[in-house]
């Protein structure tokens, strides 16, 4: 019965993931790559572990506007690169000298400043689009087909079980 479980959490897995891709929410692909199959002293179960991944939940309902991380703007930004948004360059108006070099290139300038303004002038007052408008299309169906195909399955062993006994 194992391996059936593990078949049923496994399809579940492929499809959350093929979700994700056709949604086009991948950014960096850790999330899809975390989601695992596990045995643990209760059985088998399907998990999404992994450093620096967004709980599952955010896939479907975003991220409400409020606290942010500390290194918030740095996440956009990588976000920005992950997912190939296109910025513009910001030169310096400024010619560099021996007093003053500059910090940033133009194109760092360009991405810290888009980065900025999702971070500080969109997510946190106001949260992600996703979460403006959530969803429920990219794990609970799937999760929910999985419950009931996992609970099938189930019965169908205790009706083995009495009938044997």
């Amino acid at each position: 019965m194992n391996d059936r479980i593990v078949a049923i959490l496994d399809d579940a897995r492929a499809q959350i993931v093929a979700n994700i891709q056709a949604e086009g929410i991948t950014a960096s692909g850790r999330t899809e790559k975390s989601f695992m199959i596990e045995e643990y002293s209760g059985g088998v179960r399907l998990v999404s572990r992994g450093k620096n991944i967004a709980p599952v939940h955010t896939l479907e309902v975003g991220r409400a506007g409020g606290n942010v991380p500390k290194n918030f703007t740095q996440i956009i930004k990588q976000w920005i690169i992950n997912k190939g948004i296109s910025y513009p360059s910001l030169p310096y108006k400024r010619q560099p000298s021996e007093r003053w070099q500059p910090k940033y290139t133009p194109e760092e300038r360009g991405l810290l400043k888009l980065a900025a303004a999702i971070a500080w002038g969109k997510i946190k007052p106001f949260g992600t689009d996703r979460h403006i408008n959530p969803r429920n299309d990219i794990y609970s169906p799937v999760v929910n087909d999985a419950v009931a195909k996992l609970r099938k399955l189930f019965l169908l062993e205790v009706k083995k079980i009495i009938k044997t006994n």
